[in-house]
């Protein structure tokens, strides 16, 4: 008996046993818990599920409510550990922390921070001609007219995928609108204004479906005006050709050999012309 207690090693194996029991759970009593919920200590409890299934749960009271927080398998997390982060624990409540909040909230911020990062990624893969065929495809069923569907594509292709088909939507910016619009926009003035309105609406849908964010580029009315004129102003009026004087008299002898009540109006229109 002397010998042992007089063995340093010795000594230290019963030092390390007392405070290893005076701390906690022993190894022995981790290894051999029955089914149950088994204190260690300053809040830190062993959890023993039906088929030996161990782990740590960490029991407190804020503001009068008691909570009970899971910490991790007995397989990951070492009874060392567990005790440590316990006593980390113990004293953000000390401060007034809620430790089940402020793990809901991390979580949260994770969640937003993968959410942002995917809506990023997908905003750099959607292309332009991606989103207008998705608007498309979506839209078709709604429009009464089959060939409406068409129609838009033809135009985006045309006009708009040559300058913005293959970037991302959420790079389109209002000087890829003018190099689309400029060129057309007072030789085909209708087309040009179909093709801003398309536009439009395929950027429009694009926000809402989180692949770009921002004002919508397309938008006349405070945007684009400051660059093109009002299509009022740049259309082309094309009159019908007036005829030859010294050709009416036989244009009026050939509507007199005609029936109809056009015919009879036009000849009253010619005989009252100024």
């Amino acid at each position: 008996m002397a010998a042992f207690v007089n063995s340093p090693k010795a000594t230290m194996n019963v030092v390390e046993q007392m405070v290893e029991h005076i701390m906690g759970l022993t190894a022995l009593e981790i290894k051999n818990a029955k089914l149950g919920v088994h204190s260690d200590g300053n809040g830190l409890y062993l959890s023993v599920k039906s088929g030996g299934t161990k782990s740590w749960v960490f029991r407190y009271q804020l503001n009068g409510k008691r909570r009970e927080m899971g910490l991790g398998s007995l397989n990951v997390l070492e009874p060392v550990n567990a005790r440590a982060e316990a006593a980390q624990l113990k004293a953000k409540i000390a401060s007034g922390i809620d430790p089940l909040d402020e793990r809901r909230a991390a979580k949260e911020a994770l969640h937003a921070f993968r959410k942002q990062t995917l809506l990023a990624s997908k905003r750099t893969e959607t292309t332009f001609r991606k989103a207008a065929e998705h608007f498309i495809e979506s839209r078709a069923p709604s429009w009464k007219n089959a060939k409406h569907a068409q129609q838009w594509a033809n135009t985006l292709a045309t006009y708009a995928y040559p300058v913005i088909g293959e970037i991302p939507v959420s790079d389109v910016a209002a000087e890829h609108l003018v190099d689309i619009l400029r060129p057309i926009w007072s030789t085909k003035s209708e087309t040009a204004s179909r093709v801003r309105m398309r536009i439009e609406a395929v950027l429009n849908a694009a926000k809402l479906m989180g692949w770009r964010v921002g004002d919508n580029p397309a938008v006349y009315k405070g945007g684009l005006e400051a660059v093109l004129p009002s299509i009022s102003k740049v259309r082309l009026v094309r009159h019908h050709p007036a005829m030859p004087f010294e050709d009416t008299p036989a244009f009026f002898r050939d509507l007199e050999k005609r029936d109809g009540m056009g015919c009879s109006a036009l000849q009253f229109c010619i005989l009252n012309s100024p």
